[in-house]
């Protein structure tokens, strides 16, 4: 979790947003630089609103981007360490694909200093499995949908009940915009916000535990 020297890369960005969330506007990029130039990219920037409750929380843009980056890191370690387990269980057949969390960076446009986040572009149709207030998005696609309800709670195991891993959504198995939920509270002991702006904290747990408990002890 260490922060590598910032570097100049130049990208052309697409004025007309393609896609708009509930933090961020998205707009399709490409970079002739030799890091970037395999594949497409998407550059979010904070919309008003965003900018808005980061103020309240006493952060700057730049702070909470970091934040952003910083978690979308710890949901790709805790991927990673879900496939792994798959695969050290063998049941790589019975289970099949694992997702997998897009790499994302943070950025700041040279002319207009405006803090950005990059992540890569995957093209797929979008799907929400999982809100960041714990509650579940019953999907079409019913398999992935029990996989992220795994991720969901694999992650909350790893970390000793005291986080989870919340706002699952993405391309086909290309995760992005996660959100972590801390189990203690949103603020820590000197009242510093913990992860990002979406941390529903206690309530996400209680929604989330709730299904669970449902599923192991059904209302008949």
């Amino acid at each position: 979790m260490v922060w590598s020297a910032p570097k100049f890369f130049p990208f052309t960005i697409e004025n007309e947003e393609f896609g708009k969330g509930g933090f961020c506007s998205a707009h399709k990029a490409t970079s002739n630089s030799p890091d970037f130039q395999r594949k497409a990219y998407v550059v979010k920037y904070f919309l008003q609103s965003t900018k808005d409750v980061i103020s309240e929380l006493g952060e700057t843009e730049l702070e909470h981007a970091r934040k952003s980056v910083q978690m979308q890191a710890l949901a790709k370690h805790f991927a990673e360490q879900f496939d792994a387990n798959v695969k050290k269980e063998g049941n790589e057949e019975e289970f099949g694909k694992t997702f997998r969390y897009v790499d994302t960076f943070l950025g700041i446009i040279n002319d207009s200093q405006k803090v950005v986040t990059i992540e890569e572009y995957v093209t797929s149709n979008f799907e929400k499995y999982v809100n960041n207030d714990g509650v579940l998005c019953v999907k079409k696609n019913e398999d992935q949908q029990k996989k992220a309800e795994s991720l969901v709670h694999f992650s909350y195991i790893k970390s000793s009940k005291k986080l989870m891993l919340v706002d699952i959504q993405g391309a086909g198995y290309n995760l992005m915009d996660p959100e972590i939920a801390s189990l203690t509270g949103a603020f820590n002991d000197e009242n510093n916000f913990l992860f990002c702006a979406g941390n529903y904290s206690k309530e996400a747990f209680t929604n989330f535990l709730r299904h669970i408990s449902a599923m192991l002890f059904p209302i008949c």
